[in-house]
């Protein structure tokens, strides 16, 4: 019982530790993410958030939101975004007609 109080108590120490990328860094990545789609250089960066998961998940990434969507590679597509993961690993967050939540896809 002590062993999961430790484990449940760590856990939560470290859901609100400091990310270990810095909110500049994350803009960085996500302006280079987003210069590198057609009509990049049109949008901006409307949002960037802290996105911690789960309560019992120690994972923590950012999100980046365009101030408009922009093409995404597959047809009838949009990219309105990035998730970036504290290594620096992007996802697009990619929609499509009837998607509810947006998919990521691999950049």
């Amino acid at each position: 019982m002590r062993l999961i109080f430790l484990a449940c108590f760590f856990n939560a120490v470290a859901c609100f530790a400091a990310p270990q990328l810095s909110i500049r860094e994350a803009l960085d990545i996500a302006e280079k993410a987003k210069a590198d789609r057609d009509g990049g250089d049109k949008v901006y960066v409307e949002s960037i958030s802290l996105d911690r998961g789960a309560l019992m998940s120690s994972k923590a990434v950012w999100i980046a939101k365009w101030s408009d969507p922009l093409p995404a590679n597959k047809k009838g597509k949009v990219d309105v975004g990035v998730e970036i993961a504290m290594d620096g690993t992007v996802k697009h967050l990619v929609k499509g007609p009837g998607d509810v939540p947006p998919h990521t896809s691999m950049h």
